[in-house]
């Protein structure tokens, strides 16, 4: 796809300054001060990665560069800004973190018709810019279905058309390869190199470079809302040098963690034969059989839309059966409420499963209702023993007190995860667990996930296009497409 009318925003130029920040914090209404005394500069035609833990204000910065905090954010900006680029309209494109904040029409065309509309594209030209943006994005299949209905990968793919076919001249990606399939992560990567060629303005957030190394122009590192490094690579390898700063994994050194199935009688957690489930929408899995059982940590694979959130999802009691059979624990027809403490399931949007007023709160509220199931006492100093050391296990004691909904995306995964590994469930159901995640706190929830097969004889099921995920911590692997599956792999 070429971007014809592409422009570097009034009276700007490659190589000129597009946006400045002198001296800038940022605080939100709960208190929190999201950036602090930040200076920055992006220059027209630059590919700029932002990276940092989990928390450290990447959001908040990319949300800032857009005009939306004080606008439409509630919040407090001090400081100097300059932004060339907000000078005409659309022209600054943001693709959030998550993708479902970010569709709201009732089918695919009409979400990437709504942008060129707005900047009032005559409607034969808007027909042919959604055509390129379809194809280009593998999404033509979808051209007709309601954007709810789609998996969340799927929705990434619409939520960057929407912001594309309006030719930003500066473009922000809020994590933009979490949710995508290994074949939407290479065709998004060769969409941003001819951006790039073609002199759009690159500011991508993310936590792993993942094929991006060639674009990048710049490091910029946040940590804690404070500007921890700036650095312009010249010819340096950016993943050596993020893994110099302990910000990602080198590369000679992959997830080399002590695995190993442990010893014992195995149980069957999870029995499926000949499972068909399909959505009025489209979509869903058919004819799936499987067996998982205790201690065995099963990694399930596919691209965006073949199945895998449906399985998991089944697993928890929350689908049933059109077809075929399903059993967990040797129930038939289990629903969520009769396993509640003995399955766990951790979806892929985090906010779905916050409500409590804190962090600490919702694990809180988790062990108590568990506990109310068992008929055991529901409050004591076990009880916040438990509740400070489920924290301890994902580096939250920090955000305790925050709400959950005012966390970053990487906090709220841990802490939904969190929920859903202390009361040491006998089947755990993890969906995309590592998106958002830094590489140390990766580590925390693997050794956690490991902790569980080995002490307790959790059986475990990931979904998850983090291949390396799979690769070191699953004992097998079933790959789903188009709702079928394919293949059954060891490790």
């Amino acid at each position: 796809m070429r971007f014809p009318s592409l422009q570097m925003g009034k009276g700007c130029t490659v190589s000129d300054t597009l946006l400045r920040l002198e001296s800038v914090s940022v605080s939100f209404l709960s208190g929190v001060r999201a950036l602090a005394d930040v200076t920055l500069s992006i220059h027209a035609g630059e590919c700029v990665f932002l990276t940092g833990p989990s928390g450290s204000g990447k959001t908040t910065l990319l949300q800032l560069f857009r005009g939306l905090l004080g606008r439409h954010i509630p919040a407090t900006v001090s400081g100097e800004i300059e932004n060339k680029a907000l000078r005409e309209w659309g022209s600054v494109g943001l693709v959030f973190q998550n993708p479902e904040t970010q569709v709201f029409f009732q089918t695919v065309e009409e979400e990437l018709a709504f942008g060129a509309e707005n900047l009032g594209l005559p409607p034969q030209r808007i027909r042919h810019e959604i055509e390129e943006i379809l194809e280009r994005l593998k999404i033509s299949h979808l051209r007709g279905r309601n954007p709810a209905s789609l998996s969340s990968g799927e929705k990434q793919r619409v939520a960057i058309g929407s912001v594309l076919i309006m030719h930003p001249s500066l473009l922000l990606l809020d994590e933009p390869l979490s949710w995508l399939d290994r074949g939407g992560r290479e065709e998004l990567t060769r969409i941003l190199k001819a951006l790039r060629g073609e002199g759009m303005t690159l500011v991508i957030a993310d936590q792993v470079l993942d094929g991006l190394a060639d674009l990048v122009d710049r490091l910029v590192v946040l940590d804690r809302g404070q500007l921890r490094s700036d650095l312009r690579l010249d010819g340096e390898d950016p993943v050596q040098v993020l893994a110099g700063l302990g910000l990602a994994q080198p590369s000679e050194n992959r997830l080399e963690l002590p695995n190993g199935r442990p010893g014992g009688p195995r149980e069957p957690v999870l029995f499926m034969k000949d499972f068909t489930f399909r959505y009025s929408g489209g979509g869903g899995v058919h004819r799936i059989s499987l067996t998982l059982e205790s201690a065995e940590i099963l990694g399930i694979q596919g691209d965006n839309g073949s199945g895998k959130t449906t399985l998991l999802r089944a697993a928890a009691g929350l689908l049933q059966a059109q077809e075929g059979e399903i059993s967990v624990l040797g129930v038939q027809r289990s629903r969520p409420e009769k396993m509640l403490g003995r399955v766990a399931l951790v979806m892929q949007n985090p906010e779905r499963q916050l409500f409590e007023e804190s962090a600490e709160a919702e694990v809180l509220f988790t062990l108590r209702r568990i506990r109310r199931s068992r008929s055991r006492k529901q409050d004591g100093p076990d009880l916040k023993n438990e509740v400070m050391e489920a924290l301890r296990r994902l580096d939250l004691q920090a955000v305790r007190a925050r709400n959950p909904l005012a966390l970053s995306l990487g906090e709220q995964r841990r802490l939904v995860c969190a929920c859903a590994m202390a009361p040491g469930p006998e089947l755990l159901l993890l969906d995309e667990p590592t998106s958002g995640l830094d590489w140390p706190n990766r580590r925390l929830l693997i050794n956690w996930v490991r902790d569980l097969r080995r002490e307790r004889g959790t059986a475990i099921m990931v979904a998850s296009h983090d291949e390396d995920l799979i690769e070191t911590l699953c004992d097998r692997r079933l790959r789903v497409e188009n709702g079928e599956r394919v293949r059954d792999a060891q490790g």
